[in-house]
């Protein structure tokens, strides 16, 4: 198989409004995200690929009000600002209270000596809370024991989390995609 991802069954409740379409449930279950093993010097290009997405998707989340011009400095916004507005355009499409859910992701790496589970058994929910906060729990289990568990609060526009996360025995590779690209 390449390397992707897939999910084996997705629902969704949503309802209209007269500011549009809302999401009022998502559920996705079954989802896994293959890739194969690279040498360290070589991309594996589904993180290369999902690297690439982050500054896509947050630049949906800009308001027209908030584009600046060319050239002007605060064109490039950190990372954390990015993902707070991408919280918030997400957030404009979700019901209060609405409810998602992920259930049973795996993560799978491929090489030539074979299989590695990554990460399997990921369950994950998301709760729009009021003032464009989220309630975010979840688990999972790394391929060779561990843990990976998360309970917290999160508030985007104040860049702001609270609660707990717990890793233990975490196989780097799950974290390499969300660090800073190093020269």
């Amino acid at each position: 198989e390449p390397d992707g991802a897939s999910i084996e069954t997705f629902s969704a409740r949503v309802h209209h409004e007269e500011a549009g379409w809302l999401i009022d449930t998502f559920v996705a279950q079954g989802a896994s995200i293959r890739y194969r093993e690279r040498d360290s010097e070589e991309a594996n290009p589904l993180w290369e690929r999902l690297r690439a997405c982050a500054p896509l998707l947050s630049s949906f989340a800009v308001a027209p009000e908030e584009t600046v011009a060319d050239g002007d400095e605060e064109a490039d916004p950190s990372r954390l600002e990015a993902m707070a507005r991408l919280a918030r355009a997400i957030g404009a499409r979700l019901s209060p209270g609405a409810n998602l859910r992920l259930e049973d992701l795996s993560v799978v790496s491929h090489s030539d000596q074979g299989e590695r589970r990554v990460l399997h058994e990921l369950r994950s929910e998301a709760r729009a809370l009021p003032e464009n906060r989220y309630r975010l729990e979840g688990a999972g289990r790394p391929g060779r024991g561990g843990r990976l568990a998360w309970n917290m609060t999160i508030d985007p526009d104040r860049l702001r989390a609270e609660g707990q996360v717990d890793l233990q025995r975490l196989p780097f590779v799950l974290l390499v995609p969300f660090l800073p690209t190093l020269p």
